[in-house]
């Protein structure tokens, strides 16, 4: 071959020997080489759509507990109650809504074993705060569950550490379970679930029952007692309960206020005692 000028010689006798997608690779005369690599950018996933956002968002809202209660705003009803041995407890209660007891979050099984369930009934979950505001510890049990002298039966389903049974509400009962909270520290505050069972409150005649219509129903149970350390405690006054599912009896010069719990929101705060078949309820 005729050599060329300088350096065409080698050009002639180089080549490129490699061509890649992720790199270049170079190869010169002799034993010389070059490695290039040329990075390359793999483009980032696409940003959720609207619809796979909306998608999420409801499978979110569908694992929401709906039996649970609100927790916005003041609780339900609030009773501060004291025993003889000085000891002082304050208990707070939210209530779920109303629900039929396939909807509910209640232990169907142990809700079976409720003497009168029979499909008719309708589930509130109750959730309780317990706080000892005195200075020393204490086993506290709640007590007196039990309907009003005008309210018909009610059950509660309590879960309580030996498991969950069904309470027929009943002071006068044997079988009445008494929630067991535990040994309860100074000023911390302990939670409790329990349902109450309103039977025979979907009847053939009102198989969707309006609040408003259960409302008038004066579904009403006793406040709430405890004891502590085997010492019964009660509520010194009508002020020391206060809340919107609190009911009382008109205040008259003399005679300790009746309260009462309400099951069903949006009942009348006052009693009616012109009403005939509310006369025992001032008068228990």
């Amino acid at each position: 071959m005729t050599p060329d000028r300088p350096g065409r010689t080698v050009v002639r006798h180089c080549g490129l020997l490699a061509l890649g997608v992720a790199g270049l690779l170079l190869t010169g005369c002799g034993s010389a080489s070059t490695t290039r690599t040329i990075a390359v950018t793999v483009p980032a996933p696409p940003a959720p759509t609207t619809a796979t956002s909306h998608a999420a968002t409801a499978a979110t809202l569908s694992a929401v507990d709906k039996a649970a209660p609100s927790l916005h705003g003041p609780p339900d009803f609030i009773l501060n109650e004291s025993a003889q041995s000085g000891d002082k407890l304050k208990l707070e209660g939210r209530f779920g809504p109303l629900l039929p007891a396939g909807e509910s979050d209640v232990d169907q099984n142990v809700l079976a074993g409720c003497s009168g369930v029979d499909g008719g009934e309708l589930i509130a979950r109750l959730d309780l705060t317990a706080t000892i505001e005195s200075g020393l510890s204490a086993h506290v049990t709640l007590a007196n569950l039990s309907p009003s002298a005008v309210t018909q039966r009610v059950d509660f389903v309590i879960d309580n550490s030996g498991g969950p049974t069904c309470s027929s509400g009943d002071e006068s009962s044997e079988e009445a379970a008494n929630p067991d909270l535990g040994t309860l520290q100074p000023h911390e505050p302990h939670d409790f679930t329990m349902w109450v069972v309103l039977p025979d409150a979907i009847t053939p005649n009102d198989l969707h029952p309006s609040t408003v219509t259960l409302a008038h129903g004066q579904w009403l149970i006793h406040l709430l007692g405890a004891r502590i350390d085997n010492s019964p405690t009660g509520v010194p006054s009508a002020q020391a309960a206060t809340g919107r599912r609190i009911v009382t009896c008109p205040v008259e010069a003399g005679v300790y206020q009746e309260a009462y719990i309400a099951l069903v929101s949006g009942t009348p705060q006052t009693i009616n005692t012109s009403d005939p078949k509310n006369e025992l309820l001032c008068r228990e």
